[in-house]
């Protein structure tokens, strides 16, 4: 249920329009922007205590430029609620889409894994290397342009030397090395998290391990998920890959990134011909 009533005006500048989703003490609206005549996404957070928190990661992404990464317009504060406010993706996220499409095209799962890939591989290679911490559907939007943008970065956090011990995010994306007693965040743990979410992109919304996420994954025993989509061994084989129970064997997002990229360039090529 959202605190606020569509056509409300917002710290008396944003009419919400739509209400799009909410989370712990968040929500987030489409709204249109009365100052600047257009339509913006805003996310309100009323909880005061973690409002530090929130600017710290606004300008932690701020600084953030790539095509496939969403990027913050604004952060402020009206009536002791800070809000952000970003772009408005009109086609939703993809958790929408697969509600709409339980069968999912092959190219478009294809485009998916290169642009989310292509956003992690920034933010791994950034100095200090960022971790996203909670890839999953809800957290990609469409753009207009037809590309896949990562957005949310609530728990994101720069990764250190030292053991990095992280207890948020969303099970069911959560690899299994975050689940151990003397667990610990690694690049790897995106990944995982990365072939979950196209694993449910490409099995109608089924979830590889369920809502228990990584912490049903073991090698005690012979099951891995089976995909039940028509799709290429090639890109099922990928998607595998990236939820291998060992941190070395997945693939880096920068070798996802660039194998995605040349068959993308198969495709586009093929459909010239």
């Amino acid at each position: 249920m959202a605190r606020y009533k569509e056509g409300s005006i917002f710290a008396n500048r944003y009419r919400l329009v739509e209400f799009l989703g909410n989370g712990k003490d968040t929500e987030v609206w489409h709204a249109y922007d009365i100052f600047a005549s257009v339509n913006v996404a805003v996310k309100l957070n009323f909880d005061r205590d973690t409002n530090g928190e929130v600017i710290k990661k606004f300008a932690m992404v701020y600084d953030l430029i790539h095509s496939n990464i969403l990027h913050p317009l604004y952060i402020n504060s009206f009536d002791r609620i800070t809000y952000e406010v970003m772009p408005y993706c009109k086609q939703g996220n993809v958790s929408q889409y697969i509600l709409n499409n339980k069968i999912v095209k092959e190219d478009f799962c294809w485009q998916l894994l290169h642009d989310i890939s292509s956003a992690l591989a920034y933010l791994h290679t950034h100095h200090p290397p960022i971790l996203h911490l909670d890839i999953k559907p809800d957290n990609v939007l469409i753009h207009d342009t037809g590309r896949f943008m990562l957005t949310d970065f609530g728990i994101s956090d720069y990764w250190h030397a030292e053991r990095m011990a992280v207890v948020n995010g969303t099970m069911s994306y959560m690899a299994p090395e975050r689940f151990q007693e003397d667990s610990s965040t690694v690049k790897a743990s995106d990944i995982w998290s990365l072939g979950a979410m196209m694993f449910e992109v490409m099995n109608g919304g089924i979830l590889p391990y369920g809502e228990t996420g990584g912490s049903a994954q073991s090698l005690e025993d012979d099951y891995f998920p089976q995909f039940i989509g028509e799709y290429s061994p090639e890109l099922t084989q990928i998607v595998s890959k990236c939820m291998e129970y060992y941190t070395w064997d997945r693939p880096t997002a920068d070798e996802i990134a660039l194998s995605t990229l040349n068959k993308l360039k198969n495709i586009t090529s093929k459909s010239k011909v």
